[in-house]
């Protein structure tokens, strides 16, 4: 059973005229809530996509299919065919049974990282909690190298889990399907609220400062960098915005600051995924690319920002050269429309 759900997205607080119509022509989605359901004699593979019955649940994996290429899912499905195959008659892919009795869940997709642990991995946790199933997590042990990981299990001490070694494929007698969001940018806003709400519930200690502005700064990373940046600090330092860099931050130490900021600002990226921890009525200022295909404009924060109750602003930025992928090049950030931003922001604040 699904349900619909029709969502409308606040426009940008902020946007150059030129660029507004990349956000009006995705302001509504629709989102499609499916139920938790038991299913039997399943294939997982270890990427977390589901096979039943020669068929991957439209409900448990995320992007299954892109917008600019229809083969995506496709190729999804055959990949986890041909493990499932292999791992049924042949030898050369590693395998496990769990065929007793228990009931078995999981809450990884073909996607892991920062962004999807906060907004999809985390919500299907949420969601298992809520409706008090016994049931057992497989847990992939690589996630024992995240931090992030780490510290979110600390808050589920009862959480029954099974830890699978590197590379191994299941075959599940019963199995836990937990429903997945289908596209990155489309969000269940009961889902981004409950995790932000757990967290608001559960008291994070921290012995770090408490920033009221917090600019995001990628200074010790490889790419995805501004380029002016000193520039950048020199305008912060006018409205006493503190320049923080999030490896320097514990994960919990991370969700203490965003529940204490009013305004965060960053590049595109995981940091921005942190503004699901902030409080209603908080300023977001992200710095997006100029991107030579319009198609492939990301935009998850925006839409966060939205269900969150955030006032989000946008600001597009000029890129030093072309990438594989347009969100990895550096940026130049117009100090003019910035501080134009910010005189926007304080004058109401």
């Amino acid at each position: 059973m699904s349900n619909k759900i029709t969502y409308t997205t606040r426009l940008p607080e902020y946007t150059s005229s030129s660029f507004s119509k990349l956000f009006k022509e995705r302001e509504r989605f629709v989102f499609k809530k499916s139920d938790v359901k038991i299913l039997h004699n399943v294939f997982l593979s270890n990427s977390g996509v589901l096979l039943k019955n020669g068929i991957i649940p439209f409900n448990s994996l995320e992007n299954l299919i892109g917008f600019e290429d229809h083969t995506f899912y496709f190729k999804h499905l055959r990949k986890v065919a041909e493990q499932f195959v292999v791992c049924k008659y042949g030898k050369s892919l590693h395998s496990m049974q769990l065929d007793d009795a228990n009931l078995y869940f999981s809450i990884h997709t073909a996607w892991f990282g920062y962004f999807s642990w906060v907004t999809t991995y985390l919500p299907r946790l949420l969601e298992f909690v809520e409706i008090q199933q016994d049931a057992t997590l497989i847990y992939p042990e690589e996630w024992d190298e995240y931090s992030f990981v780490k510290e979110t299990f600390l808050f589920f001490p009862q959480l029954k889990i099974k830890r699978i070694p590197l590379d191994h494929h299941l075959f599940i007698k019963n199995y836990l399907l937990i429903p997945c969001r289908k596209w990155t940018s489309h969000f269940h806003k009961s889902s981004i609220l409950g995790v932000r709400d757990f967290f608001e519930r559960h008291y994070i200690e921290s012995n770090k400062h408490k920033y009221r502005s917090i600019y995001i700064s990628r200074m010790h990373a490889k790419r995805r960098k501004i380029e002016n940046e000193n520039q950048i600090n020199d305008l912060m330092a006018q409205y006493n915005i503190n320049a923080i860099v999030m490896e320097d931050y514990s994960y919990l130490d991370q969700i203490f600051l965003m529940q204490h900021a009013h305004l965060v600002i960053g590049i595109h990226g995981a940091g921005l995924t942190n503004i699901n921890y902030m409080k209603p009525n908080g300023h977001v200022i992200e710095f997006s690319p100029i991107l030579e295909n319009f198609k492939n404009f990301r935009y998850p924060f925006w839409r966060m920002a939205s269900m969150l109750d955030l006032h989000y602003y946008c600001i597009f930025c000029k890129k030093n050269m072309s990438t594989e992928d347009e969100y990895d090049s550096n940026i130049a950030v117009s100090i003019a429309e910035l501080s134009g931003v910010l005189k926007m922001i304080f004058v109401k604040s």
